[in-house]
């Protein structure tokens, strides 16, 4: 067993804030990665597309949907 050597990078806008734990949590497993800035903006809504890549990644059906169209006008 060796710990993993890559450094989660927690993003700026949640150092020291109720956030901290959870969005670092979250990234370390892959599951978030924050905007290109650097930061996580917690308060931010999530948008639909948002929210797709989130379920769509969990359930393991990125590679499917990658490049798909859809069926719908």
């Amino acid at each position: 067993f060796a710990a993993d050597s890559k450094a989660v990078k927690t993003a700026t806008d949640v150092v020291g804030t109720e956030y901290e734990e959870a969005v670092t949590a979250l990234t370390a497993l892959g599951v978030v990665t924050g905007y290109e800035d650097g930061t996580y903006q917690p308060e931010k809504t999530v948008t639909r597309a948002e929210m797709a890549v989130l379920i769509i990644s969990e359930l393991g059906l990125a590679d499917s949907a990658t490049g798909a169209k859809s069926s719908f006008p």
